[in-house]
């Protein structure tokens, strides 16, 4: 695993490039790339996947041409100024997939008096070099034109600083390499926040990450056991209207809104698609006292998700109107400040109605298993390159998430007791096999996204 490195800004030439810091309800993503939102739902079988990773391989000019300096990858021309309270995006360019080089990019916003500037980045992947010299994402801590002051990124891992600041400035330096390589640079959010001692503005809608989240309720999917009910009260019911059955599962994380995977969310049209929650059968017609029937008013699947690939397999369902939480419906939190490193040796839940064994039937009632967490670098020494950074994996034999399992949650319980919503049920080799992990759409990486999408303070 790449190692973040931080080091002191070194006096840099080139000329000074601004671009545009989105707001957040913007269309495009990346400062060169113009990203569309989610296609219309298209038909598509649950466990479609190819071995072939999405992008091209990075073009790097031969040795002998390293001397001569290609023209830079142009950013943008602007800056942008934030209101107290206020979040946008910054992501790299080409974001997600590997960002140019050469490149020379410059990004300044400013925020109000009395406020100062948090700059978030749960997803950070820059090509790690001694000091940073080769790749690095430099920030000003205090809002200097020259960043004299400013503390260089690169490596992998999560930048999560609050500058001394209400003027954020930072640049982000690639460099010629001889050796391919793929990085997919960073997505981030910056957020002006009130100075200690002011009124912190009021988020724009409710944040799941506040009172009930990651809850569940006491009690005692192939070989796992039946739940309590309504144990895991953030679990959802994907349902088709015109077979008013099951499809896949989803997960509450806040009062508006559910996550599920992309391939679920792209499988019907969004006037077939209706979600329950609260419910421990999985029969429609045997609500619990907590069952709450929710109509869907949005689609969102995200726009890098490749069908071919399933690389990012994640989607949002905005429902028509808020859900009342309830001892049998509540959110789980989301992943704020969750690293690998608190990962590493642990343990998920994966909940669902989904078939108890390969190719067999639906399970009546929901089901839970416990499974060990498994990093990325792991699960490709068993099923390869098409599982990608942004993917998670669980591995037990006989134990595993199943057909109809897709779009529910892998939970970890934290050191709080609550329970973070790590990953999002995506595809496996058929399901418990020998050698075959079941793979998740890594949550980490879509914090950000999830906060653009949905406007919640995902990680106040």
């Amino acid at each position: 695993m790449l190692r973040l490195y931080q080091c002191v800004l070194v006096a840099m030439a080139g000329v000074v490039v601004e671009v545009n810091i989105l707001p957040a309800d913007a269309k495009i993503l990346s400062a060169d790339a113009k990203i569309l939102p989610g296609e219309e739902a298209k038909l598509l079988p649950r466990d479609e996947a190819a071995k072939i990773l999405p992008g091209e391989e990075a073009k790097i000019l031969p040795e002998e041409e390293a001397k001569i300096q290609p023209r830079s990858f142009s950013c943008g021309t602007s800056s942008v100024t934030l209101q107290a309270g206020q979040s946008v995006p910054l992501t790299s360019p080409n974001y997600p997939y590997a960002y140019p080089s050469p490149l020379y990019c410059r990004w300044v916003a400013q925020a109000p008096i009395n406020t100062v500037i948090r700059v978030y980045c749960p997803i950070f992947n820059v090509y790690s070099s001694p000091l940073c010299q080769m790749d690095r994402l430099t920030i000003s801590q205090n809002g200097l034109d020259n960043l004299s002051d400013g503390i260089s990124y690169c490596g992998g891992g999560y930048i999560d600083v609050t500058l001394n600041s209400n003027r954020f400035v930072a640049t982000f330096i690639t460099s010629v390499k001889i050796f391919p390589y793929r990085n997919n640079g960073f997505s981030c959010i910056l957020t002006a926040m009130a100075r200690s001692g002011t009124t912190r503005p009021r988020p724009p809608t409710s944040s799941p990450q506040t009172g009930q989240c990651g809850l569940k309720n006491p009690s005692r999917i192939v070989n796992g056991q039946d739940a309590g009910q309504n144990e895991w009260p953030w679990q959802a019911a994907v349902r088709n209207k015109v077979i008013n059955a099951l499809f896949c599962g989803g997960v509450l994380i806040a009062d508006r809104w559910v996550v599920t995977a992309a391939h679920c969310a792209a499988h019907y049209p969004m006037d077939q698609i209706y979600v329950t929650l609260g419910d421990h059968w999985r029969d429609p017609t045997r609500p619990t006292r907590y069952t709450i029937t929710a109509q869907v008013s949005k689609v969102i699947i995200h726009e890098a998700y490749d069908r071919q690939t399933v690389n990012n397999d994640i989607a949002l369902l905005e429902l028509s109107e808020a859900v009342t939480y309830s001892n049998g419906v509540k959110p789980i939190c989301l992943p704020c400040s969750v690293t690998p490193q608190k990962l590493e040796g642990q343990n998920g839940i994966v909940t669902g109605w989904g078939a108890t064994s390969s190719g067999g039937s639906f399970s009546e009632v929901l089901q839970e298993v416990e499974l060990p967490l498994m990093f990325t670098a792991d699960c490709q020494g068993y099923l390869g390159n098409v599982v990608t950074s942004n993917m998670i994996c669980t591995y037990k034999h006989n134990h595993d998430a199943c057909q109809g399992d897709s779009g529910g949650p892998l939970a970890w319980k934290g050191e709080d007791g609550r329970y973070y919503l790590v990953g999002v049920v995506s595809w496996g080799y058929g399901c418990a096999g020998v050698d075959t992990p079941g793979v998740y759409a890594k949550v980490t990486h879509y914090l950000a996204w999830i906060q653009i999408k949905t406007g919640i303070t995902v990680c106040p």
